[in-house]
Parts: structure tokens; C-alpha cells; sequence
């Protein structure tokens, strides 16, 4: 079977670029003619498999294609108005800002499957721990000792009195409102200004809205050790890796108050530093994304989800 999927990835390597669908196409051009420049994330028509599919010499080989698709679709790029790239590992993917003629030269490039607005999402939450049968799982001795959870929110607070001993590792991945952490934009939300930090203190929780709590509050739920209150693995340790900048108050996201909202392209950037870097120092059961808004009706494989299923 790996043959096979392997024979099938190389005949698709053949394949021409694929234009752009048009609601995709329409939602870039109109947040450009809206704002000037905009954030988006760009998909290679370089093709990709789950390299847990692949043996690692094919995965090896993918990945070197992977990335020299990304480099000649930046290098394409020479010239225009196009800001910084932030190209994926393992995925073919890129997220930068562009002006007109950085999309034009995207949608010209053979290299490219599609462009999508990049978008920013709020923290949501709902009930889980009773409605999970967490209870009756600790009664029958699960405790997910030994195991790590990853959560990718707002933050956490690992001197709460509920994780103590608890935090692996930390990370953030922030690029800030100014669009994809371009310098000249104002860096990033991360400790430090930057939009990537690592270590002790690089997820502390935000601390300008009430929302910044929420990532405590998710992470309390996956691996809360009371005393008051259970989560669902209270043996578990956790790796909390804030994913979410603040944004002005006229986006109407935030409702009139500056509010935390979590880029698209900064949670796929969390998600491979997990594949790429966590998994081989943590056994790592789950990565928790409460995040998002409204009910999903339409395919993910098209528009900015594109990346977010490819990295997951």
C-alpha cells in the first residue's frame, strides 16, 4: 500500500497548478481593495502526504520538494510588494502579506494551487468534563499519567494552584494584528515583542481582556489537579502554547474592546513546532484548539482551513 501511495504521490507531481476558486479569489480581492495590503496564506501545487504514510526515505524526499516549491514560489516574488514569507515545514504552504502586485504575481506563479485571506479566530468553550464521563474514568483508575497535553489558546497560567508540577514546555506563536509579524509592522504579541518566543514564561496568559483567561481555563479542563475542581487527565502534564494577538477595537470581531483573536496561519505554525520539535521530547496524547466561531457548514479544504487540515 505505502508503494502504491508513493507511486500516486510522484504521478501528481505532474499536475499543472490549479486556479483559484472563485469565492476564494473574490474574498482576497475585496479585503485588498478594502485595506490596501493583505495577509494570506498561499498553497503550493506542490502535492503532499502525511509522511506517517510515507517510509522515511519518501518523507525525506517530499519534504526537500515541499520546501523548494516554497522557494521559487518566493523567489517569483522578486520585485513586488509582497512582505516577509513565513513558508511551513512539512506542508507546502506560505503565509505572507501582499499588495497588488505581489497577488498578481501569485496567481501568474505555476507554483501556486491557491491563495486565501488569512483569518483570525475567537477562543470558544464549551462543557466537557462531566458530559465526557470523566468521573467514572477516574473512578476506574485513567488518569493520563505520563502522557502530555498540548493547548493551543490564549496562555496559562502555570502557577495556578491547579498545575503545579505540571508545565512540560512552553511556546507562542503571535504575529500580532499588523497582519504576519513583519518587523516593520510592529513585530509580534509574543514575551519579547517578537511573534515567536520559547521557554519559561513564553505562554504567560494575555492580561487585556477577560478572554485571557480562557487558555487557563481550557487547560484547567484537560489537566486541572484540583483542589476544588478535576479536569479530564489530572495525571497528564501540559505544553500551554499561546497562539493569540491583540486586536484594536474597531475589528468587529472584538465588539468595541480590544480583544485577543488567534491568526490561522500562527495556530498551523504551533501545530508543526508540536510535530516537528515536541512530539520527540513529550509523549503527547492531544493538542486542545478551542478556538474558532460559529457553526461549520462549508468543505475545509478550501480557503485558509486548507493549511490547518494539511498540518493536522
Amino acid at each position: 500500500m505505502r508503494r502504491l501511495l508513493v507511486a500516486v504521490a510522484l504521478t501528481l507531481l505532474s499536475l499543472p497548478a490549479l486556479a483559484m476558486p472563485g469565492a476564494v479569489r473574490e474574498r482576497v480581492a475585496a479585503r485588498l481593495a478594502e485595506r490596501g495590503r493583505v495577509v494570506v496564506v498561499v498553497e503550493l501545487a506542490e502535492p503532499a502526504m502525511p509522511e506517517a504514510w510515507l517510509p522515511p526515505s519518501a518523507a525525506g524526499q517530499q519534504r526537500r520538494r515541499v520546501v523548494s516549491s516554497q522557494i521559487e514560489a518566493i523567489y517569483d516574488l522578486a520585485g513586488t510588494d509582497a512582505g516577509p514569507a513565513r513558508p511551513y515545514p512539512v506542508i507546502p504552504f506560505i503565509a505572507l502579506e501582499v499588495g497588488p502586485s505581489a497577488l498578481a504575481a501569485l496567481e501568474a506563479s505555476p507554483f501556486v494551487r491557491s491563495v486565501a485571506v488569512a483569518e483570525a479566530y475567537p477562543p470558544t468553550l464549551n462543557e466537557s468534563v462531566p458530559a465526557a464521563q470523566v468521573p467514572e474514568a477516574h473512578a476506574i483508575g485513567f488518569s493520563g499519567a505520563g502522557q502530555v497535553v498540548v493547548v493551543l489558546d490564549t496562555g496559562t497560567d502555570l502557577d495556578h494552584v491547579n498545575f503545579t508540577g505540571k508545565g512540560a514546555a512552553e511556546a507562542c506563536f503571535a504575529a500580532g494584528a499588523n497582519n504576519a509579524g513583519n518587523p516593520q509592522n510592529g513585530g509580534g504579541d509574543c514575551p519579547g515583542g517578537g511573534d515567536t518566543a520559547f521557554g519559561a514564561d513564553a505562554a504567560v496568559p494575555c492580561n487585556y481582556h477577560a478572554q485571557c483567561f480562557h487558555g487557563t481555563h481550557v487547560a484547567g479542563i484537560a489537566v486541572g489537579d484540583g483542589p476544588d475542581r478535576d479536569g479530564v487527565a489530572t495525571g497528564a502534564d501540559v505544553i500551554p502554547i499561546q497562539v493569540f494577538s491583540q486586536f484594536p477595537a474597531n475589528e468587529p470581531d472584538c465588539e468595541g474592546v480590544s480583544c485577543p483573536l488567534a491568526w490561522d496561519f500562527d495556530q498551523d505554525a504551533a501545530l508543526l513546532y508540536v510535530y516537528d520539535t515536541l512530539r520527540f521530547s513529550h509523549t503527547i496524547a492531544a493538542v486542545n484548539l478551542s478556538l474558532g466561531t460559529g457553526a461549520f457548514t462549508s468543505n475545509c479544504d478550501t480557503g485558509s482551513q486548507a493549511s490547518t487540515k494539511a498540518a493536522i
